[in-house]
């Protein structure tokens, strides 16, 4: 998984970097369009495409360090170089949206004839062709390195064929000398650029400051912790955080306390796992397992004959009768109820299963298990057990040394 978004990561840069020289190329043709033509929405957009070709190059290099391995003064990474890579890409949109505003305002009383108007609009026609291409690929490898700065100059892109529509009825407005429709249009160019490159920043910013919106991957990384962790009991707390092209996280769980360490350990993996095949670009996910101090607790113990908390403990399954079961609140005996069970053939290891788990037992006192009962007591469902003390014949002695434990 972690391959796959490096091989994106990589692809991501080497569009990037083709994409500079597109954007130089019609840089370029732009600013020669403008001069040819003298039509002030064309150096408008000549100097959109060169502030694209700044805000991509930030973008290239941010995405190339961010994959930069930690280091003793970064232990944790260059990822938010690209995120800064972006923040910058915003600044360059609103510093074009207020050149453009204060040029736009300048042709509201000053319209002056253009020429070789057909040109320009060739020009433009060549732009609009070569945005919406780009547009498309930024996207595309943005959205699979999940780089908010490709994704951010593919909706520059994407506003640069949009905008590229206004610029032809710019032109056509110069070339007709309709009074103040140039003016006019420059500033809702503008008023566009400047929303974009707000929206960028604020998106920008707040990833830096960790902020974290996504809340359907939150939702769905809850869900599968609910449901594939055996010994979860539930969910407290997820934070997550976006680092560059990385999604950083961790879960506040918890935990069933009568598990095994070594159950405990096998279900955090799992479920680590299990969490990073929801979406690739999460990094790092970590999981802190809270135990909580039981204030319920149902004990089991196999009695011969039923004489209350009196009861005889008995040695062996083969000379049970009942079994006891003891509920602990607050660590005081709150009530007990004994249950008829006469052990008499092999089969009735599966009827033992099946009474402790429906009884929800989480303490059993036995040492007549044989191995697959006890692993199945023990570590699918999770039933602590503990030897009957040599010493200790009767039920309430038992539960008194089990109280002192707990």
């Amino acid at each position: 998984m972690a391959k796959n978004v490096n091989k994106y990561i990589k692809e991501g840069e080497v569009i990037a970097r083709n994409s500079l020289l597109i954007l130089m190329f019609l840089a370029v043709l732009k600013g020669i369009a403008g001069l040819v033509t003298g039509i002030v929405v064309l150096y408008i957009d000549a100097l959109s495409s060169l502030t694209d070709v700044v805000s991509l190059f930030a973008s290239w290099i941010g995405l190339k360090l961010s994959t930069k391995t930690a280091k003793k003064g970064f232990q944790y990474g260059y990822y938010k170089l690209e995120t800064f890579a972006a923040l910058m890409v915003s600044f360059m949109i609103l510093y074009l949206g207020y050149k453009v505003i204060r040029e736009s305002i300048n042709r509201l009383v000053d319209v002056s004839p253009g020429q070789y108007t057909l040109f320009g609009v060739g020009i433009v026609m060549i732009s609009i062709i070569f945005s919406y291409r780009l547009s498309k690929k930024l996207m595309k490898a943005g959205e699979n390195a999940n780089s908010l700065s490709l994704i951010d100059n593919a909706k520059d892109k994407k506003m640069d064929v949009l905008s590229a529509f206004v610029v032809l009825g710019g032109l056509g407005a110069n070339y007709l000398q309709i009074p103040y429709l140039e003016g006019i249009i420059g500033i809702f160019l503008s008023l566009f650029i400047i929303k974009v490159g707000l929206q960028s920043a604020k998106e920008a910013f707040f990833f830096l400051m960790d902020y974290w919106d996504d809340y359907k991957l939150l939702n769905k990384i809850s869900r599968v912790l609910k449901k594939e962790g055996d010994l979860v009991q539930s969910v407290k707390k997820i934070r997550l955080r976006r680092a560059g092209t990385f999604i950083f996280g961790e879960a506040f769980l918890e935990i069933n306390p009568f598990a095994d360490m070594k159950d405990l350990r096998n279900d955090l993996n799992k479920l680590t796992e299990k969490v990073k095949e929801i979406n690739p670009h999460i990094k790092n996910f970590i999981l802190y397992e809270m135990i909580p101090d039981p204030k319920k607790i149902r004990i089991a113990i196999p009695i011969v004959g039923n004489h209350g908390l009196g009861s005889k403990i008995a040695e062996r399954l083969g000379t049970m009768t009942h079994y006891m079961f003891v509920d602990i609140y607050k660590g005081k005996i709150k009530q007990h109820k004994a249950e008829k069970f006469t052990f008499a053939k092999k089969d009735d290891y599966i009827q033992i299963v099946e009474l402790l788990k429906r009884k929800k037992v989480n303490i059993l006192v036995n040492n007549d298990l044989n191995s697959l009962l006890y692993f199945q007591l023990q570590h699918i469902h999770h039933i602590q057990i503990y030897p009957k003390f040599s010493n200790i014949e009767r039920v309430d002695d038992t539960i008194k040394l089990l109280l002192i434990d707990r």
